[in-house]
């Protein structure tokens, strides 16, 4: 893995964080198993089954 690789994960992570804070979503569980790489390189966060969790909690 190169480190220009690296760096183009790191920011599509921050990009799509930022995204979600824009949204008030909060991901609370970011980890390398959440990050999905497809073979073009696009990254995705996935599971928000915990920030989804709190939210309803909250909201009750």
């Amino acid at each position: 893995m190169s480190v220009g690789e690296i760096k183009r994960w790191m920011i599509q992570i921050l990009h799509g964080v930022d995204a979600c804070h824009r949204s008030s979503i909060v991901h609370r569980d970011l980890k390398q198993s959440n990050l999905l790489v497809s073979d073009d390189g696009v990254l995705k966060l996935v599971d928000f089954e915990h920030g989804l969790q709190d939210c309803e909690e909250e909201e009750s």
